[in-house]
Formats: C-alpha cells, sequence, structure tokens
C-alpha cells in the first residue's frame, strides 16, 4: 500500500471542481431541494419561551415590506432570524438556551444573504409576545410553500435576497 501526502492528485481536483461547478452538486444561496424547516410543532419551543419573557420587552420589526406572494414570508423570517441573533445575544443562560432552539429552525435563511434593498424600510417597536406568537405560523407557512414549489422542482428564492418596501408618506417610525 502506497501512501503519500502532498498534493492531491489532478483527477481528484478535477472532480471536486465539477462537483462544485456541477448543477448536481448543493444548491447555493436561496435555492431548496426540500424543505429545510422540519416538519416539527414550532408551539413545543415557544411555550416555555414565553414563560420567562418581560411582557413589556419590544424587538423591531419591519413595518412596511412590499407585499410579495413569492418572498414576503422569507423576508418576514430574515427579520425574525436577526432579532433571535440579538436576543440570543442579550439574554441569560435559560433565556439564551430556549432562544437557540428556535433559531436553529430559522438559521437556514442566513445562506440567503437577504440585504434590505433601499432605506425606505420602516420598523415598528413590537411586544415580544406578539413576535414570538408569530414564528410557527411564519416557519410553517414558509415550510408549505417550499414543500409545494419543490414537488416539481428546486424552489429558486434568489430573486428575494433583496428585501423591498413599499414607500410610506405618512409613517414616522424608526429608519435603519
Amino acid at each position: 500500500m502506497i501512501r503519500y501526502h502532498g498534493t492531491p492528485d489532478s483527477s481528484v481536483v478535477l472532480l471536486l471542481l465539477l462537483l462544485f461547478f456541477s448543477p448536481f452538486g448543493p444548491l447555493k444561496g436561496c435555492n431548496f431541494t426540500y424543505s429545510p424547516i422540519s416538519t416539527y410543532n414550532f408551539s413545543q419551543d415557544i411555550k416555555p419561551l414565553k414563560e420567562y419573557l418581560l411582557l413589556d420587552y419590544k424587538v423591531l420589526m419591519p413595518l412596511n415590506l412590499k407585499q410579495d406572494t413569492f418572498c414576503s414570508l422569507l423576508w418576514d423570517l430574515h427579520f425574525i432570524n436577526e432579532n433571535l441573533k440579538k436576543l440570543i445575544n442579550v439574554s441569560g443562560e435559560k433565556l439564551k438556551t430556549l432562544f437557540k432552539k428556535i433559531y436553529d429552525h430559522t438559521k437556514f435563511v442566513e445562506d440567503c444573504n437577504i440585504k434590505i434593498g433601499d432605506s425606505s424600510t420602516s420598523f415598528e417597536l413590537k411586544n415580544i409576545s406578539q413576535f414570538v406568537d408569530a414564528i410557527p405560523s411564519c416557519l410553517q407557512s414558509l415550510s408549505k410553500k417550499i414543500e409545494r414549489i419543490t414537488e416539481e422542482k428546486h424552489a429558486d428564492f434568489r430573486n428575494c435576497t433583496n428585501i423591498q418596501s413599499q414607500i410610506e408618506s405618512s409613517v414616522t417610525h424608526q429608519h435603519f
């Protein structure tokens, strides 16, 4: 048996390059061949979390996202994920553990590299219990949408990577 260390054989490098650039390799970005959201009852993770939440704690959520039948759920999940990351960073150990359980269901959206497309996105402060209550519904709805699309082809959400907002004339909320 001959073992050697060093530069890999050129055929191995070629094979890796083909897999990397092949349409049959792993899909990148916001493409899904199956739903990355488990068919889990998310409310089971929400219930114990709500026992520890301060009822008057506020989180920022977008107010004026463009109503897009294809992208809206993904954009909502993006902002949920961003808030969960912030909550994990400022929470004590018990809350951090509970937030991480929910974050584990949403972190796939980070692969989409979603960006706010313009500076007209307005945010409002929402009560954390309202924020948390909306998470299971968003996850389940997006999962069903992805499952429906992937029955026929892969779900390509790359056109959803720039969040679009509706311009409001009389809203006085925080802009970021």
